[in-house]
């Protein structure tokens, strides 16, 4: 076994097979030797998902996961900074309630975490057009988080810098969060709806 602990996952490379195949140390050395891992330099620029959506500096392209939502996430090893933008896709179609309601709730989920310790500073703004909320969090360990929750239509946003003192690069890449147009590639076709009768054109 050789197992690698990156800034965003735990990777484990194994060797097996029937009889003496592993003690044939070539076979294992050669397997092992070509283990090359990516690195993570600080070589910051605008990224955007290649279906678009947003737009945000980073210090490299970042780590995709994508769950019940998706994240990117991205570290900067000079200042030991994490950086992450998680978008979670909410479809409310039993209640409809005010944008300042849902950030609220945003935020509740995030502080629920076992690492937060307490809440710094707090303020409802708007950024660039679009509903958001504004915090700065002390975690038990000491560290510092600054969040802006941000709410375009469906689309919520959680956009994260996270590091052992405050600087400025963390507000700089809260900033520097776009929304953008989705990329549609495929063709867009006319379709009707017969029961209630509209044209729609969609891929």
């Amino acid at each position: 076994y050789n197992i690698f602990v990156t800034p965003f996952e735990v990777l484990l490379f194994k060797v097996s097979g029937n009889g003496d195949y592993v003690n044939a140390i070539s076979r294992a050395d050669k397997f092992f030797n070509s283990i090359t891992l990516k690195e993570y330099t600080a070589q910051w620029k605008k990224i955007s998902p290649a279906f678009g959506g947003f737009e945000v500096e980073m210090p490299h392209e970042p780590y995709l996961i994508k769950n019940k939502n998706w994240q990117f996430l991205a570290i900067d090893k000079v200042s030991n900074t994490q950086y992450e933008v998680i978008r979670t896709d909410v479809h409310n179609y039993g209640f409809a309630s005010e944008d300042s309601f849902d950030l609220s709730m945003m935020e509740e989920s995030y502080t629920a975490s076992d690492f937060f310790e307490k809440t710094i500073t707090r303020k409802q703004t708007t950024h660039k057009g679009y509903p958001a909320l504004d915090a700065k969090y002390l975690y038990k360990d000491g560290s510092v988080a600054c969040v802006r929750y941000l709410i375009q239509g469906p689309h919520y946003y959680t956009i994260t810098s996270h590091a052992k003192n405050e600087h400025p690069r963390m507000f700089e890449f809260l900033n520097s969060f776009t929304i953008t147009p989705f990329v549609y590639k495929q063709k867009t076709e006319q379709h009707t709806d017969t029961s209630v009768l509209f044209t729609v054109q969609t891929p």
